[in-house]
């Protein structure tokens, strides 16, 4: 006969091991900005969207609302199917009251340990340069020298202009939202992405 090996109890007072942080893997929300013309207020746009606009029938949720500082209002959609139809739909409501746009992601490039007389042009000239295409759209910001004499620059660019982050590359699809293991695409080549070769 074999003896049964009992585990030793933990006493009652002993602390829970941490629990395993999961990474948030829900995509930010699209947000919908209209701006009030001078002639309305906040609160007439508001009852003319809330009177006009079925979400139903667009296929499109709206999470929440939001007054900026200028008076203008952020709306903030749920996941759906016709994002088009939606901002339509708000653009016919808001008619003579105020624009629809589409509020763009952006993202920030900081370039650090610049010399002390770095000017604004040649932080200009360096980001055209790397993004081979000279755009004086981009709003730089450089910061007044440290102690050290070093200064920073600012860049704010696009969603879509914004290097690439490595650490969360897709091996498979290249795409750099997500990892390989929650990527979605079919398997294919590691070298040259072509299908059917053997692994």
């Amino acid at each position: 006969m074999q003896r049964k090996t009992i585990a030793p109890r933990a006493p009652h007072n002993a602390p829970e091991p941490p629990a395993k942080v999961k990474p948030n893997k829900n995509k930010r929300p699209e947000w919908i900005l209209v701006k009030v013309e001078q002639n309305a207020t906040y609160t007439e746009v508001m009852g003319k969207i809330r009177k006009d606009v079925n979400p139903d029938t667009t296929g499109r949720k709206v999470l929440g609302v939001k007054q900026t500082r200028s008076g203008d209002i952020l709306l903030k959609l749920g996941r759906g199917s016709n994002m088009t139809v939606f901002t339509a739909e708000v653009g016919n409501a808001v008619l003579g009251l105020g624009q629809v746009k589409k509020e763009k992601r952006k993202a920030t490039l900081e370039k650090r340990d610049m010399d002390s007389e770095a000017t604004e042009e040649e932080v200009r000239a360096a980001i055209g340069g790397a993004f081979r295409k000279p755009d004086n759209v981009r709003r730089v910001t450089l910061l007044k020298p440290n102690t050290r004499g070093l200064r920073m620059a600012t860049v704010i660019l696009s969603e879509k202009e914004r290097p690439r982050n490595r650490s969360t590359l897709c091996y498979k699809c290249e795409g750099d939202d997500h990892r390989m293991a929650q990527c979605q695409m079919k398997a294919s080549c590691f070298f040259c992405k072509d299908d059917g070769q053997k692994k």
